[in-house]
């Protein structure tokens, strides 16, 4: 087998990357998925790379505002 870097660390090649949109397109679908439901923190999370949060990191965090009642 072919080892080119020390363990642990390794090389990933991404696709994604080369169609990323800039920062503030990505952070606007993830609060719109987020908002709707259908994305979770952590799947924002592993999009970006990152661990999932530990529980500390999710008692920090407070829920959306809830939005205004109709008149």
């Amino acid at each position: 087998s072919w080892h080119f870097l020390p363990r642990p660390q390794y090389i990933k090649f991404v696709p994604d990357v080369y169609l990323r949109a800039d920062t503030a397109a990505r952070y606007t679908a993830y609060e719109s998925g987020k908002r709707a439901g259908w994305l979770l923190d952590d799947e924002i999370r592993e999009k970006e790379d990152l661990a999932p949060l530990t529980d500390a990191q999710r008692a920090q965090i407070k829920p959306p505002a809830a939005p205004p009642a109709a008149p």
